[in-house]
């Protein structure tokens, strides 16, 4: 349905999964995500509950990309995935090109590892977010530094392709503390580092007595990301995201062009078959209507040509391939002529470019996305 909009980072007709695996051990001072306590009854029943989720909505087509996510999927043990890796069944074909897992560093065990080299598995995302001490406890990470190497250690030793999560603008973090932090993930030498500015969510325990920074106290703090991970020979392929040639996190490549996702799990969302949607965040809500064959959804959407296209351009500004030029014509086409002009304008403010038929954002417009998402997403209003 979307083929059209997938740009060339992942194959036309692919289709991603998604399971969001809800437990958490702790609750990080920061996350306003849904979770969890890890009571193995509520796991098991989690799993029956997946299996029946997979069945209801599957429609045939094999995995492109698998991406557990949480939540902490690495809570789980050796035979919960096995479980999920049998229900998946066909999916896990030939067509597979990669298969991701995410992990805190207390999760890593080695017999984890080998189950999941067995079944399949790629690529291990690690939640490592900061190599000082003093940042972890202001995040509410249980975690000390020296454990995040280790377990890097012992994914590399099973050899996987391997991502770092990393955060900045954490309270009292000085730029000095960022640019450490980035020095010791190039020496490790990750494949993927994904950097995230710290934000202020709702809910979330770190923001109940603490004001939030300003919009703009991160920019220092990913230019310098962009700049030292750049000159380490990492490629800045989205806005947020630095990997090593042939390293893209090809799951998520396919949600930022617009293409075909399937998600498991209470939270979970889904871009799929004609739909946007995503499960109740609540662990009983959400089996309940599994197992009624009457799915709890929120925020559902039918994905129009004209919803598509316009996302398809919000998202392409946060890729360094940005979007073919040839969507302009398309826009057109619908109804949104002005579109041109404004990527005229953008062009002429040195915020994107045109590379091989594609308008993709300099260094500058990866900067100001957010801006250019707001023009954009006013224009197509």
């Amino acid at each position: 349905m979307t083929s059209d909009f997938c740009g060339n980072s992942i194959d036309r007709d692919g289709l991603g999964i998604y399971i969001h695996v809800p437990f958490c051990a702790s609750r990080c001072a920061y996350c306003a995500f849904y979770g969890e306590p890890p009571l193995r009854q509520s796991i098991d029943g989690y799993l029956d509950c997946l299996r029946r989720e997979w069945v209801l909505r599957w429609d045939g087509r094999p995995a492109d990309s698998i991406y557990f996510g949480g939540g902490t999927p690495g809570l789980l043990s050796c035979s919960d995935f096995e479980k999920i890796a049998k229900f998946l069944g066909q999916a896990l074909s030939s067509q597979l090109r990669e298969w991701t897992v995410e992990f805190s560093p207390a999760t890593v065990r080695e017999e984890k590892l080998r189950t999941l080299k067995e079944l399949g598995v790629t690529r291990i995302s690690l939640g490592v977010q900061s190599f000082n001490d003093h940042t972890l406890a202001a995040l509410g990470r249980r975690q000390r530094a020296e454990l995040a190497i280790a377990a890097y250690d012992l994914v590399r030793a099973h050899d996987f392709d391997v991502s770092f999560d990393l955060i900045f603008l954490a309270p009292g973090q000085r730029l000095a503390d960022w640019k450490r932090d980035l020095a010791r993930a190039v020496d490790l030498g990750p494949d993927h580092i994904s950097t995230y500015c710290l934000t202020a969510e709702s809910g979330a325990p770190l923001w109940k007595n603490r004001t939030a920074p300003p919009a703009t106290a991160g920019e220092a703090f990913h230019r310098n990301a962009r700049n030292f991970l750049q000159e380490n020979g990492y490629e800045h392929y989205e806005v947020s995201s630095f990997c090593r040639q042939g390293h893209r996190c090809l799951h998520n490549c396919n949600t930022w062009a617009m293409g075909e996702w399937l998600g498991l799990g209470p939270s979970a969302a889904s871009q799929f078959r004609g739909r946007r949607f995503r499960n109740v965040p609540n662990l009983k809500l959400w089996a309940e209507g599994i197992w009624s064959s009457s799915p709890d959804e929120e925020d559902v959407a039918v994905l129009s040509e004209q919803l598509l296209l316009q996302d398809r351009f919000i998202f392409g500004m946060r890729m360094a391939d940005g979007v073919p030029d040839s969507l302009l014509d398309r826009a057109e086409r619908l109804g949104y002529g002005d579109l041109r002009a404004l990527f005229e304008r953008f062009a002429e403010e040195g915020l994107i470019r045109s590379v091989d038929g594609r308008l993709c954002p300099t260094g500058r417009g990866l900067l100001l996305a957010d801006g250019l998402a707001l023009e954009i997403l006013c224009h197509c209003a």
